[in-house]
């Protein structure tokens, strides 16, 4: 078992006292055809444990934690309410330039939890200024981290 599944595990529980569900798993097909479409699309490999992630949870919001799904979701329970879509996401925030060498995860407002392609390391890095505030060398860490401060 991945350490951030406990803490998924915790969130639903966690959520279930308010009525809130988790995301629901992404298929397999689904997730090899997201694969394949960003790996074209922002010209890059998407780490299998970011896909291993979205067969667990296709997505999550959760206190102010935006981990992106496959594509642009409804928020299970919520019929306004959606979490952004991981291409669309990183082309959005890539139009700039200065994003170019990452790829986002995952933000909060405040951070994104990424992937440094150049350097192959997963970083926490304010929106503001991009200052990197932590560094990480698997996913799994990277998330469980993100996850633990928003528990």
């Amino acid at each position: 078992m991945k350490p951030y599944q406990s803490l998924l595990a915790q969130i639903a529980e966690m959520g279930a006292t308010y009525g809130v569900a988790l995301q629901p798993a992404g298929t397999l097909p689904k997730i090899g055809a997201f694969r394949n479409e960003a790996s074209a699309r922002l010209s890059c490999s998407i780490p299998e444990d970011y896909c291993e992630f979205l067969a667990i949870a296709d997505g999550l919001d959760w206190n102010g934690l935006v981990i992106y799904a496959s594509e642009r979701t409804r928020i299970v329970g919520c019929s306004d309410r959606f979490i952004e879509g991981f291409i669309q996401a990183n082309l959005d925030y890539r139009e700039s330039g200065v994003l170019d060498q990452y790829l986002l995860f995952a933000e909060d407002g405040t951070v994104f939890y990424a992937l440094n392609l150049s350097e192959q390391s997963y970083r926490v890095i304010l929106m503001v200024g991009l200052t990197v505030l932590d560094t990480f060398s698997t996913f799994d860490e990277l998330i469980t981290t993100a996850l633990q401060e928003h528990l």
